[in-house]
């Protein structure tokens, strides 16, 4: 089913003006974090000092304590950036967070590092036979980081399979969406302001991704009851008890002991309790007064 992109950045828009914290003191914060994260990587393996000086030489004396001391700090930066997908993922759900969500990435560190290692791997070797096999392998493994949220349950390759199979005549389409950004992402490049929209057009693309990772999902409702429901663990089980779709009060985003209803499947639905407005189940959210979502 074909997935309206003009309408899913819509509607990612409306999730950031409603995104608590705010999205650009959120993503301030984070990139702060990252660049002195960077900085302490260029200066241990002498990047900085040959970018002032041009001497190859700081390149090749790095010590091998500050070569590990560098892959720490760059598994480091890998999993803060789980925790600003983690946040994305919970402002495209009206799911209120704090600026510790940031850290919550380190509570599937060695998990994640696992699967970016695999994942690196397929996607490495799919590039031995060109770049373009490499790009593709990158998109068909692209949703399995939400999947490892989204489902605590799954195993490494567990995720990387159900990724494969959702994005199955998806990954052009995403290419598409990811082009539509482009624009975007040359004027960040711009001095002083290109700085300054970095801050709303990193959240913009992350809420985006996350919206695209729920509408394939709710696309595929038929083999996909939605979190803790799917071949793995079957309807009737457990709800999950973790992952980000669950509200700040520890309830889980839909009624406990109800069947997971997507968009246009005619089940019934009741917004969580507490929540303001009138809202209508969207896969695993819930919409802002929206009659109609774009995989509707």
């Amino acid at each position: 089913m074909p997935i309206d992109r003009v309408q899913l950045k819509g509607l990612a828009r409306e999730d950031l003006r409603a995104a608590r914290p705010n999205a650009l003191v959120f993503t301030l914060v984070y990139l702060l974090v990252s660049i002195v994260l960077s900085g302490l990587s260029m200066r241990l393996t002498g990047q900085i000092e040959f970018l002032r000086t041009g001497n190859v030489n700081f390149l090749l004396e790095v010590t091998p304590m500050a070569r590990l001391l560098d892959l720490a700090i760059t598994v480091i930066s890998s999993t803060l950036g789980l925790g600003f997908t983690i946040y994305c993922l919970q402002v495209s759900r009206g799911i209120p967070s704090s600026m510790a969500t940031l850290l919550d990435g380190f509570g599937y560190f060695l998990k994640y590092l696992g699967l970016n290692l695999v994942t690196g791997v397929l996607i490495s070797l799919w590039s031995l036979l060109f770049v373009i096999p490499g790009i593709v392998a990158a998109y068909r493994y692209s949703l399995a980081a939400y999947l490892m949220l989204d489902e605590p349950q799954l195993g490494i390759l567990d995720c990387i399979r159900e990724s494969k199979r959702l994005m199955q005549g998806h990954k052009g389409e995403r290419f598409v969406l990811d082009l539509s950004f482009l624009g975007w992402s040359l004027l960040c490049f711009l001095p002083v302001i290109g700085w300054i929209l970095t801050l709303w057009v990193s959240p913009y693309i992350g809420v985006t991704g996350a919206r695209y990772y729920q509408a394939v999902r709710a696309a595929d409702q038929g083999a996909w009851g939605g979190p803790g429901v799917g071949p793995w663990n079957p309807p009737g089980g457990p709800d999950p008890r973790s992952g980000p779709w669950r509200r700040s009060d520890g309830a889980p985003s839909h009624q406990p002991g109800q069947p997971w209803h997507g968009p246009g499947d005619g089940g019934p639905s009741q917004p969580p309790a507490g929540d303001e407005g009138r809202r209508a189940p969207e896969g695993d959210t819930w919409s802002r007064g929206r009659d109609k979502d774009p995989w509707d």
